[in-house]
């Protein structure tokens, strides 16, 4: 599309006071090289954090109406300043073409999901029930593959909700000095005790970048121990709309793990408050740096 029509488009829906729209459509035409990728994104989390003080009833309603002005002046004038050289080549724009295209079809699949874990009952009577409270608890998952990343590690809980008579498996994810990046809650979650897996989709928080709701979709994979008796050893999840590959962990019961690594280096590592978490979260990534293997070595389930 021409540069002329593109900014065309964005001054209707400025106009029309659709800033998404106009964030979006700048978004998909600009060249990652560009330097006004950046400006957009910018524009957008302000504008996603805008919104959500509106709804949550932190922001005056004449405060909100000076936000969104600025922001309409802010997406006019970046607009303005794109140049041809800014935009996408034929071969980018094809390459973002089949990404959305293969986030479709994502996104489909997680609808579809989702309907078959609504029409399934989160809780099994009996015996399955039984064994998935065996897995109530906090559990430690390592992204072990990205050990130079700058956050491997989430604390979830697995857990029985008595007033949604359903599981959840809901966490945090934290950068290696032990901030908070995210948290998650999962939506529903659907046992496959035959094939030794647990499936959920999630919600995702994203406080760090002003915005809300992303949905993804989970597996956690399941290893006897003894009869009616499973913990929890691996999973992957990733995001709807996520260009990144699955992300793969290992997941470690922390009531077993903890006491192993405090026996074996003389820590005092403990989870009972999540205020201690990041503190945790620190000291657990010292001893990775300097082993990786350590967790698998220590941990011994009965």
């Amino acid at each position: 599309m021409p540069l002329g029509e593109i900014q065309k488009a964005v001054r209707r829906f400025v106009g029309d006071g659709d800033l998404e729209k106009a964030l979006d459509h700048l978004s998909f035409h600009l060249s990652e090289t560009s330097g006004y990728c950046n400006e957009v994104i910018v524009l957008r989390s302000t504008f996603n954090s805008v919104e959500r003080e509106l709804r949550m009833g932190t922001i005056t309603h004449e405060d909100y109406r000076t936000q969104i002005a600025k922001l309409k002046r802010s997406i006019l004038e970046v607009s303005g300043k794109v140049e041809p050289g800014d935009l996408q080549s034929q071969t980018e724009h094809q390459y973002i073409q089949d990404l959305e295209e293969e986030n479709r079809k994502l996104k489909r699949e997680l609808r579809r999901l989702e309907q078959v874990l609504q029409e399934t009952k989160s809780v099994q009577p009996g015996l399955d029930t039984a064994i998935l409270r065996k897995l109530s608890g906090l559990w430690l998952e390592v992204i072990g593959h990205e050990r130079h990343a700058e956050r491997i590690f989430s604390i979830a809980e697995f857990k029985y909700n008595r007033r949604k008579m359903e599981f959840e498996y809901n966490g945090t994810n934290y950068t290696n000095d032990g901030g908070e990046q995210f948290s998650w809650k999962s939506k529903k979650l659907l046992p496959d005790l035959a094939e030794r897996e647990v499936y959920y989709i999630y919600s995702v928080d994203r406080p760090s970048l002003g915005a809300e709701g992303h949905i993804g979709f989970g597996l956690l994979e399941l290893d006897d121990l003894e009869e009616e008796r499973y913990t929890i050893t691996k999973g992957y999840f990733f995001g709807a709309g996520s260009e990144q590959d699955p992300k793969y962990f290992d997941c470690f019961r922390m009531d077993v793990l903890l006491p192993q690594l405090n026996e074996r280096f003389g820590l005092e590592l403990s989870t009972h408050y999540k205020r201690t978490h990041p503190g945790l979260v620190q000291e657990l990534h010292r001893l990775y740096t300097e082993n990786p293997r350590v967790f698998k070595e220590v941990y011994v389930l009965d």
